[in-house]
């Protein structure tokens, strides 16, 4: 067993993997799943469309979501990144006007169903990637 001590600001380096992006994907789903229960404006009708609902909102926030950042930098900033709700809230809704041209059952009815679904799809999945992320570094996974 080794230890290493890290500075103040140094980045952990965190290969990327099939499991990260397991755990991540799995988060997701999760945050999906909560989110449509929870919020009212927020519905899925049926397992496989929450599951390519997931694989799309994946897909989104792979692609699409790092341009946006860079574009509204000032804004994140100004905000004290309040705005990077904002933005997740317009990516969710991009994933269901998505979802709906694919025919799936995903539905998100307003942005305020979409700016509280983004809220519980951020901290489901950031718990989850917490915790297992965590398990799969320190190897006790």
């Amino acid at each position: 067993m080794s230890f290493r001590i890290y500075r103040f600001g140094e980045k952990i380096e965190e290969k990327p993997s099939l499991i990260n992006f397991l755990i991540n994907y799995i988060g997701n789903f999760c945050g999906l799943a909560i989110a449509s229960l929870l919020i009212t404006g927020v519905s899925v009708d049926d397992f496989p469309s929450l599951i390519a609902a997931t694989a799309v909102f994946a897909i989104i926030h792979t692609l699409i979501k790092p341009f946006v950042y860079l574009a509204s930098c000032c804004l994140i900033v100004a905000t004290f990144g309040f705005f990077i709700f904002v933005i997740n809230a317009f990516l969710l809704i991009m994933t269901s006007k998505i979802s709906t041209t694919l025919g799936l059952t995903f539905n998100v009815e307003n942005f305020i169903s979409a700016f509280l679904g983004a809220l519980v799809i951020t901290f489901i999945s950031s718990s989850i990637r917490y915790i297992f992320q965590k398990r799969v570094n320190t190897k006790n996974f």
